[in-house]
């Protein structure tokens, strides 16, 4: 398991190398998807990146990131009501 600080190490890491070094721009993206999976429309998040003129190919790998996150939690609920959870109970 990755530590928040093995993260954040990382991530000052590539701005340096990127942005400061280069002067390139550098686009990221952020999702808590424990705490808005559920509530965040995927398809506006993806036109409000668009609207921010990312490039098309990085627009194109948030929507399979987030399409195979969707798949996986629906997979992960089926499986909780196959193992006797009632249908009722919060996921």
């Amino acid at each position: 398991m990755v530590s928040t600080i093995d993260q954040i190490y990382v991530l000052n890491y590539l701005i340096n190398k990127k942005v400061a070094m280069r002067k390139e721009k550098m686009v990221m993206l952020f999702v808590d998807m424990k705490a808005a999976f559920d509530s965040v429309d995927r398809e506006i998040l993806i036109q409000m990146i668009r609207e921010r003129e990312v490039k098309k190919g990085l627009v194109v790998r948030c929507e399979k990131v987030l399409e195979e996150n969707a798949r996986k939690l629906y997979r992960m609920k089926e499986n909780r009501r196959q193992c006797g959870e009632d249908k009722g109970n919060e996921v």
